[in-house]
């Protein structure tokens, strides 16, 4: 499979109880996600980790991580300046495709959004200033 313009066998990637297993011993934080970043970044030149930080509706974000097995989905609603995000493993969950479809929408909805007001902000600005 292609991904971010690598290619990744799955077979070289963790599987889900794996990842799961050395991120709760890592104290289910961010920062426990460095073994993942690190084992990716030297197998396949890219870190394979995205951070979706926007709500689902039921938390304030996610990390989304390629497995063997698939995406795997892990949430977090909580955020320290030590450890970042702290990830809520008992959410973790295999991602579906209706759900990948329903956070890729989510996604362009946002970011469409957002993007017209900024550009709307940055013409105001440039006419106040000017």
């Amino acid at each position: 499979m292609i991904l971010d313009g690598v290619n990744v066998d799955p077979e070289m990637l963790y599987t889900k109880d794996c990842l799961l297993e050395m991120l709760e011993e890592g104290g289910g934080t961010d920062r426990a996600l460095a073994e993942f970043r690190d084992k990716n970044r030297n197998t396949f030149g890219q870190e394979l980790i995205w951070r979706y930080p926007i709500s689902d509706g039921f938390n304030a974000g996610t990390f989304l991580l390629p497995v063997q097995e698939g995406f795997l989905s892990i949430p977090f609603n909580e955020m320290t300046a030590d450890d970042y995000e702290i990830l809520d493993l008992d959410e973790a969950r295999l991602m579906t495709a209706e759900e990948l479809q329903y956070l890729f929408e989510n996604w362009v909805d946002f970011s469409a959004g957002l993007t017209i007001v900024l550009r709307e902000m940055l013409r105001a600005e440039k006419k106040i200033n000017n």
